[in-house]
């Protein structure tokens, strides 16, 4: 027998072992019945019977007894089925409700990533618009730089070709 049928079945025993008896010991008629003297006897029960009854015991007190016992039995399993009741919320029913809880927060928070990637991707195409924009001006800035800069060389070496040919040939 496990560990734990041997443990109910001490609880069960002393359960039974609770019920009074007076003139008829029940446990005692069980423990008669296992004799191997009246294995393949047809008469055990009576055998069985005379062996534990006391002070006139009858059929009558042996019912009661049996019936006694069954209600004893009865009381433990109310008890353990209370027990287990107790039990089932404790040990998996809140557990499962903070497991649903943990689950909805998941779900919630993936539904968050979810929006922040989409978030992310509209950012990043609006990053890569305005990096290609601002390069774009960039180089029209440079190119602006660069054709005025040309202009500007141009007319200053017309100016300073000019200021050399005044003074070569005009002069005071």
């Amino acid at each position: 027998m496990g560990s734990k049928k041997k443990k109910f079945a001490d609880i069960l025993l002393r359960a039974m072992q609770s019920v009074p008896a007076d003139r008829f010991d029940y446990l005692a008629f069980r423990k008669e019945l296992r004799n191997p003297a009246y294995e393949s006897r047809e008469d055990k029960y009576q055998q069985a019977f005379a062996a534990v009854a006391k002070n006139g015991a009858t059929m009558h007190d042996a019912l009661q007894m049996a019936r006694s016992s069954a209600d004893a039995l009865q009381e433990e399993a109310r008890k353990f089925r209370e027990v287990l009741g107790k039990q089932r919320e404790e040990k998996v029913r809140i557990p499962q409700a903070r497991a649903e809880q943990v689950a909805q927060e998941i779900r919630k928070k993936n539904a968050e990533i979810q929006r922040l990637k989409s978030e992310v991707e509209e950012l990043q195409v609006q990053l890569s618009q305005d990096q290609d924009a601002a390069e774009e001006a960039a180089d029209t800035i440079r190119s602006t730089a660069t054709d005025f800069q040309s202009a500007l060389t141009l007319m200053m070496n017309q100016v300073q070709e000019d200021i050399e040919h005044i003074k070569k040939h005009l002069s005071d």
